[in-house]
């Protein structure tokens, strides 16, 4: 947990200090916890130096902090490739937007972090940092994990179900999933465009927050919301009494600011069709942007994805929202 201790915002460590304790974090403990699919340490180095010699006065937000990227973003001279071996060699030439919002930061790109297959099936070589007998989540593992272990204090994720909340509650680290729409997609790998979030795993609220207003220009901190509505639980599965009390707690402190709280529940076609509709939005979604790939190498992927692609190329062809689905 070197990076998150010795800061190089605090005066006490330069960014290549940091670069250096993250070298030997990895080389001590990635090698059972199974994060990072690639990091480059030359790069690492180089662009340490060329940040320590900015100006404290023209330093960003993160300036020197380290960010794992999850392989479905594209990161400019590494290699993303989506979690399957049918594009280990996919090098991308520029970064996603969200990426390049972080390194106008100042944020080092500390490596590119493990996915599952497509964001989706076959798991990665990924443990949990808290516990290796046990699962480190969803496709965001690798971000997760390399947050929770304290090798990285801030890590790029995405969720189009649940893959970057629930590793991050499996890793010990705060996970944020936004408003859909609210950070930009571009330069990221598509799942199923009508549910794809781009997310984000920190080590504190602080950073989160701090984060959350970089990857987010668009969002005006100034507006107040005019109501907040809280949501029942639409599901059969137990719900554990620490969440239930801290959604409680979360909706006190929203009325105690002044704000009419609202309590709702989906209508009963959502919670009785829940399962089916999102399994149709996501072989939709995966048969629009992957069919490429099942045609030129479906015996590379697992059977899950292939039965997700399969399914969406046998849909009716009618948009999702009754339009023409387009190519």
């Amino acid at each position: 947990m070197t990076e998150t201790r010795r800061r190089p915002v605090d005066g006490v460590a330069t960014s290549v200090d940091v670069v250096e304790s993250f070298l030997e974090a990895v080389a001590q403990r990635d090698t059972d916890l199974g994060a990072f699919v690639q990091i480059d340490s030359t790069r690492l180095r180089a662009e340490a130096a060329l940040l320590d010699a900015v100006p404290q006065d023209a330093r960003g937000p993160l300036h020197g902090r380290l960010v794992a990227v999850k392989e479905v973003f594209d990161v400019a001279g590494y290699t993303c490739a989506w979690g399957t071996p049918i594009h280990r060699d996919r090098i991308p030439t520029t970064d996603a937007a969200a990426v390049r919002l972080l390194r106008d930061a100042g944020a080092i790109i500390a490596g590119i972090s493990v996915s599952t297959e497509y964001a989706m099936s076959r798991v990665g070589p990924t443990v949990n940092p808290w516990d290796p007998a046990r699962t480190p989540g969803a496709s965001s593992q690798g971000s997760a994990a390399a947050v929770g272990a304290g090798l990285v204090p801030l890590a790029l994720g995405s969720q189009t179900i649940g893959s970057v909340i629930r590793p991050a509650a499996y890793c010990g680290c705060v996970g944020v999933k936004p408003t859909w729409g609210m950070i930009d997609v571009t330069g990221s790998m598509p799942l199923a465009a009508p549910i794809d979030h781009v997310g984000y795993l920190a080590s504190s609220t602080d950073l989160a927050r701090t984060a959350l207003a970089l990857l987010a220009p668009r969002l005006d901190s100034t507006v107040r919301p005019d109501r907040v509505i809280a949501m029942q639980p639409w599901y059969d599965a137990e719900t554990d009494a620490d969440v239930i009390a801290a959604v409680a707690s979360a909706v006190e402190v929203l009325g105690k600011a002044g704000l009419p709280v609202e309590q709702a529940g989906l209508p009963a076609w959502i919670t009785q069709a829940e399962a089916q509709v999102l399994d149709t939005i996501l072989a939709h979604g995966m048969a629009r942007s992957h069919t490429a790939d099942f045609d030129r190498a479906a015996d590379r992927m697992t059977a899950r994805i292939r039965d997700y692609i399969a399914r969406g190329r046998a849909l009716p062809r009618v948009g999702l929202c009754g339009g023409p689905a387009g190519p």
